[in-house]
């Protein structure tokens, strides 16, 4: 269940909204190199300390997320994949959520077709493009985790991991945009959708982080019988459904590439910084907006 004070502490109250943010890990909360959360590790053990949970939305396989959760103390839900699914550990919520299935030890939501399915109509459309990307699940079949660590910088255990996917396909794009482009539509007129992360296009179904980023609020709400405000954080166009559902953006410069075009014009902050640097400002800047203190 989400965590309960004997005490309330100072800024809580049973009638104020329960606060959320969700967050994307690759270029946001961890570093786009070096992967480290560093820069961010006291905001994320005051907000812990408040009871305001840090949900990760990612294109991270749930292996990943694991490992990250343990090493950033987290012990909230998780969003895997692009929102491919929602993982809940037991007895978090009160109720167990609806349409869930029970799969390593955590109840998921599952919103798309499993991996197979996915490198099955890859197989099929890539025929025709098959010189012009990579793609985990052949690079992991002739070169085994250190192919995938050559395309994410990851260690050998990390790549083992990233490979470790459920629900979706990533792709390393080496053609042109033209190209890309036409390879993309194709893809989708089978029901396909394609996402373009910070490195590779993610291959999966008709899913993105803003529908799970709903399904999970739901679960808050009903789970808290209150009000929710969240904060969404990413750095990339796979976050862009969850930056236009969620109360507020907050979007991290990625270098020398340009910020996501939201549809939304209002509640939306630019992290001064890139990667957890950015992250740590901008949400003690969205506390403050919102007159919450630490």
């Amino acid at each position: 269940m989400t965590q309960k004070y004997e005490t309330p502490p100072k800024y809580y109250s049973d009638t104020s909204p329960q606060l959320l943010i969700f967050t994307d890990m690759d270029g946001s909360l961890l570093d786009h190199f070096d992967y480290s959360a560093d820069p961010a590790i006291p905001l994320l053990r005051a907000l812990e300390s408040q009871g305001i949970p840090v949900i990760p939305v990612t294109s991270k396989t749930a292996s990943e997320v694991l490992n990250l959760r343990t090493l950033l103390a987290n012990e909230h839900p998780f969003i895997v994949e692009n929102g491919a699914a929602v993982c809940v550990p037991h007895g978090y919520f009160q109720k167990k959520p609806i349409n869930s299935v029970e799969k390593d030890g955590y109840l998921r939501i599952e919103n798309t077709s499993p991996r197979s399915h996915w490198l099955t109509l890859l197989a099929h459309v890539g025929r025709r493009y098959r010189q012009e990307y990579d793609n985990f699940h052949e690079v992991y079949n002739q070169l085994g985790a250190s192919g995938i660590s050559q395309l994410t910088g990851l260690d050998s255990q990390q790549a083992g991991a990233a490979n470790c996917r459920e629900y979706s396909e990533p792709i390393a794009w080496r053609g042109s945009l033209e190209r890309r482009a036409q390879f993309i539509r194709e893809l989708e007129t089978h029901g396909a959708t394609v996402l373009q992360g910070g490195r590779f296009l993610s291959l999966s179904g008709p899913c993105d982080k803003g529908l799970a980023v709903n399904q999970l609020t739901d679960l808050y709400r009903a789970d808290c019988c209150r009000a929710t405000l969240s904060l969404g954080i990413g750095d990339s166009n796979n976050d862009i459904a969850m930056l236009d559902r969620t109360d507020w953006a907050l979007m991290i410069p990625a270098g020398e590439r340009a910020l996501p075009t939201l549809r939304r014009a209002t509640q939306t902050l630019v992290g001064v910084g890139d990667g957890p640097v950015g992250w740590n400002q901008g949400v003690r800047r969205w506390l403050e907006l919102i007159n919450y203190t630490l």
